[in-house]
Parts: structure tokens; C-alpha cells; sequence
């Protein structure tokens, strides 16, 4: 009878896949060998659709695969919606062109709303920076230049939020374009930035949601120019509309975890216990509001969150110790919140325990969380974060002397290292040097040959790359091993 029942759900579920999916699934799922063909062939004539049976296979594992389809499911659902989202905006613009403002509008409502959903956020805010334009033109062409209430009033506002988008838009750009966190080509943008417009930026004819946009905005860049008192104190005038305005807990929920969640990180700076502890209790009590809206995603969100925070409090203290411990005792609750949250937050998690550890000398946790990312479908892990973890599974094979291992993944990784110019230089300086060292038994000598690449490193001028901070982290601490000549 469970056999019947869970083959039923099974070709229920298979037989609504679309193909981009099917496909998705092909790719992803395990291939069995020769000796497994059978179940192979089975497995490919079932998702292709030629096929409404699985007998080749035990319950158990129908079971398995059942779980694992609505896994990748979840995985490859928010890249597909990106693609829709991208075509949409183009239907949009093709409507905005022909000055049918109004279809457009109603198009541009729907998208944000999916955007939202999906916690698209790159698209939402370009969504709504187009449909503020499109409520610009909506309603010059239903009233012209006429000062009349409330269409006018509505118009100013609209005007002053397009605005302040602007400033925000080049407040990213300064942000991903210039340079390293806190570099003085970065600090000199942000210093313009916030001189020339944001500091003078009028708060008159903004709605709460403006303000809000606004102090974030500010306590961004003061986080950026180093004026922590300043973040801070705009920082909880975003909180304190939360208060004043309560509609904002139910549509900009999501808001209101990233401005508390960056409040977080400025106090960590300071370096005050009492002071961050006080705020993350805060920050967690953020729960009951959430639990009211009924939006569990969000509640993993902020789980996650506060988790994150306090370990980074506990490594910026270098209480390395008790944060190791800290992950240890938490990894299970971890774990499953992350196989529910957004692929991109759970890839970033897996590569910050795996340097945690190796951080720690603690090499074979380090490569458990390395190899999550690793076990990750390539397709979903960024570029720059699946590279870098590469790289920085070699070094950990290397410390646990998994030499055959290392030579063996040097070979596989160098044809991929190939294809991406950005990353070849990587692959020239450090493979060359990890296989010398590791055909070379006296430690010293190794030591040595490791230490040499870091003066090739700083030559180099790499410190845009990822991985650039990390390596010279590892190759400083073998420095110092090194005996005085």
C-alpha cells in the first residue's frame, strides 16, 4: 500500500515538471554504473516522462528521491524566476515605450509582488525604481503640470522617493566598484556621496517607507567613512519608525531584519559586550512579531542571523575557542535551517565555518563545511565563492597531507582554472608551489617554499581577489613557524 501511495505522489509530482526542469534534474541527480544500469535507464525514462515506474527501485529510496527532487526544486525555483522577472521587466519597458502606462503599471505591481516573494532583491528594487517612473508619467499624462490635491502632493512624493533611489543606486555602485570595504579609493566616493547629497537630502514630502530608505542609507555610508556613532544613531532612527509607523512590520518585514541585522554589525565594531549583547536580545525578540505574520522563511532568516552575528562578535573578540564551540553545539539546528534558506546565504555559511576551523588548525572540520559548498550543483554556488572554495579545499588536503588527494585535484581543477582569466593567476602561482611543498619532507624547507609565495602574492597586486585576505592569513601564520636565521 506505501509503495502504491509514494509511486502515485512520485509520478504526480514528475509529471508537473516543466523541462527547464526536468533537464535541471538530469544533471543533478546520481548516474549508477555499470553494474546499476538497469535503475540508470529507469531513472532516465521516468523523468523524461516515457515511464510511469520506478520498480527497479526499493521504497526506501523512492522515498529518498521524492525528498531530493523537491530539494533541487527549491534550489533552481529562485534562478528561474530571476529569468522571468528579467523578461518581464522587458514587456514592461516595451509597454512604457508606447506610453500605455497604466498596462504597464498593473504588470509592474504583479512583478514586484513575485519579486518579493521570492526574495529576488536585485529585481524588486529595479522593478520599483521603473514602476515609480511609470507612476511619474502615469500621472503627468492624466494631469499634466496642474498643481491639483492630491494628485500633485502624490507626484511631489513620488519625485523625492525617485531621488533618493538615485542616491542609493550610486551608494551600491560606490560599494561594488570601488574598491575593498573601508579602502581609501571607496572612503573618497562615500565621502562625496554623502558631502554633496545625502547629508542635505531634505526629509520634506517623504512617506515612512522614504525615511526609512533614508537613515538606512546614511547609516550605511557612515558605517563606511568609520563614524560609528553616527551609523548607529541613524541606524535606530530606521528602527524607531517600526514603532511610529506599525504598518511597516507587515510590508517591509524583510526591512526590518537587514537594517537590525546591520545596526549588529556597526556595534560589533565598537568592541562593547553589554552593549551588543543588549541589542541582539532585541534583535531576537523581533520573533513574536514575525510569528503574528505567519512568514516562516523570515523566522529562519532571523534565526540565522543572530546566530551568524554572535559568532562574529566571538571571532572579531579572538574568543576563536568559544566560537568553535559556539558552532559545534549549534550544528544540528544549523543545518537544517540552512537546507530550507536561500542557496546563496547557505553557500557564504559553509565557507565562513570552513575557515573558522581551518583558522583553528581544526583541518578535518574545516574540509566537512569545505565539502558542503563543494556538494553543492555548480550551476547555483557563485562563481568567485566556488573558485575560491576550490582553492581553499587544496590548502586544507595539503595541511592533512592528503598529498595524493591534493595532485589529483590540482589536475582537475586547472582545467577549470583555465576558462576563467581572472582565476588563472591563481592557479600559476599556487599550484606550482603546493606541489613542490608537498614532495619536500623536511618541514622547514616546506614552510619555506610556502612562505616565498607571499611576497609573489603581494607583488601581484591581487588584493581585489576573494581569497587574496584568507592566503595571506595562512601564509603570515607559517611565517611565523619559521626558526630565526
Amino acid at each position: 500500500m506505501k509503495e502504491k501511495l509514494i509511486d502515485s505522489v512520485l509520478f504526480q509530482l514528475v509529471e508537473k515538471l516543466g523541462s527547464a526542469e526536468k533537464k535541471a534534474l538530469h544533471l543533478a541527480l546520481p548516474r549508477y554504473g555499470k553494474n546499476e544500469s538497469g535503475r540508470s535507464k529507469a531513472l532516465t525514462r521516468y523523468l523524461s516522462g516515457s515511464s510511469t515506474s520506478l520498480d527497479a527501485f526499493p521504497l526506501s529510496e523512492k522515498y529518498v528521491l521524492f525528498d531530493r527532487i523537491l530539494l533541487l526544486l527549491t534550489d533552481i525555483g529562485p534562478q528561474r524566476t530571476e529569468v522571468f522577472l528579467r523578461k518581464e521587466l522587458n514587456r514592461i519597458q516595451i509597454l512604457t515605450d508606447r506610453q500605455l502606462y497604466g498596462e504597464a503599471l498593473r504588470k509592474s505591481e504583479a512583478a514586484i509582488e513575485k519579486a518579493h516573494r521570492s526574495w529576488c532583491l536585485q529585481e524588486e528594487f529595479r522593478l520599483r525604481e521603473v514602476r515609480d517612473l511609470l507612476l511619474l508619467n502615469h500621472y503627468k499624462q492624466r494631469v499634466g503640470d496642474v498643481d491639483l490635491s492630491p494628485e500633485f502632493v502624490l507626484l511631489r512624493k513620488m519625485t523625492r522617493m525617485l531621488e533618493l533611489r538615485q542616491l542609493v543606486l550610486e551608494m551600491y555602485r560606490i560599494e561594488f566598484r570601488e574598491g575593498q570595504p573601508h579602502a581609501p579609493e571607496q572612503e573618497r566616493a562615500f565621502r562625496l556621496l554623502w558631502n554633496g547629497k545625502l547629508e542635505t537630502f531634505s526629509e520634506v514630502d517623504l512617506t515612512p517607507p522614504g525615511l526609512l530608505v533614508l537613515h538606512n542609507a546614511r547609516g550605511f555610508v557612515m558605517n563606511r567613512l568609520n563614524d560609528i556613532p553616527a551609523s548607529v544613531s541613524h541606524y535606530k532612527k530606521s528602527l524607531a519608525l517600526f514603532i511610529q509607523y506599525p504598518r511597516l512590520n507587515i510590508d517591509y518585514a524583510m526591512q526590518r531584519l537587514a537594517i537590525h541585522n546591520n545596526l549588529l554589525v556597526v556595534l560589533a565594531r565598537q568592541n562593547k559586550a553589554d552593549v551588543f549583547y543588549s541589542e541582539l536580545d532585541s534583535f531576537r525578540s523581533i520573533e513574536a512579531d514575525l510569528i503574528k505574520l505567519r512568514r516562516p522563511e523570515l523566522l529562519r532568516r532571523l534565526a540565522i542571523r543572530a546566530i551568524m552575528q554572535e559568532l562574529d562578535f566571538l571571532t572579531r573578540q579572538h574568543l576563536f575557542d568559544q566560537a568553535t564551540t559556539f558552532v559545534a553545539g549549534k550544528e544540528a539546528n544549523i543545518i537544517e535551517m540552512l537546507s530550507k534558506t536561500d542557496a546563496s546565504e547557505r553557500h557564504f555559511i559553509y565557507q565562513k565555518f570552513a575557515l573558522l576551523f581551518f583558522q583553528q588548525n581544526d583541518f578535518r572540520q574545516a574540509l566537512r563545511w569545505s565539502n558542503r559548498l563543494l556538494d553543492e550543483p555548480e550551476n547555483m554556488v557563485r562563481q568567485d565563492m566556488l573558485y575560491s572554495g576550490f582553492i581553499f579545499n587544496l590548502l586544507i588536503h595539503f595541511e592533512l597531507e592528503n598529498f595524493g588527494l591534493l595532485e589529483s585535484r590540482m589536475r582537475n581543477y586547472r582545467k577549470r582554472f583555465s576558462k576563467e582569466r581572472s582565476w588563472a593567476i591563481f592557479r600559476d602561482l599556487i599550484f606550482p608551489v603546493l606541489r613542490k611543498a608537498a614532495y619536500e619532507d623536511d618541514k622547514n624547507t616546506q614552510t619555506k617554499i610556502l612562505v616565498n609565495l607571499l611576497d609573489k602574492l603581494t607583488a601581484g597586486g591581487h588584493q581585489n581577489e576573494v581569497l587574496f585576505g584568507d592566503l595571506l592569513h595562512w601564509l603570515n601564520k607559517k611565517q611565523v613557524l619559521l626558526p630565526a636565521s
